[in-house]
């Protein structure tokens, strides 16, 4: 597999690694072919770079930084976190939901570090 920019990317190429967006749901499968039309879509979503299959580098696998379920719930804490800090925060019960997205954020923090430390 090989990481490349998506403006690069030639028709009938198929894809290595499941693509993700922004909430962290499967835009595209493994094994799925890249047209002109997706690599368009990809690019207008702020998607720049993927990993391509290629036979001269079959061999290399890239393990992944985080779990999936640690990205899931990153995207997610930051997601929810956001979207509070948009709200009016001098309610208690606001206080007390950005508590709880607090608790879950450091968790999620603490995951990820873990990750990077096994490394």
């Amino acid at each position: 597999m090989r990481l490349v920019a998506v403006s690069s990317i030639k028709e009938d190429v198929k894809l290595a690694e499941n693509v993700f967006n922004n909430k962290g749901n499967v835009l595209l499968k493994t094994g799925a072919t890249l047209t002109t039309s997706i690599n368009n879509r990809l690019q207008t979503l702020g998607i720049t770079y993927v990993y391509i299959e290629d036979g001269r580098t079959d061999d290399i696998l890239i393990q992944p930084v985080l779990t999936e379920e640690t990205r899931r719930e990153a995207i997610q804490v930051m997601t929810e976190a956001f979207d509070q800090v948009k709200q009016d925060l001098t309610t208690e019960s606001t206080r007390f939901s950005f508590h709880k997205i607090e608790k879950r954020f450091y968790s999620v923090v603490r995951d990820i570090t873990l990750c990077t430390q096994q490394d």
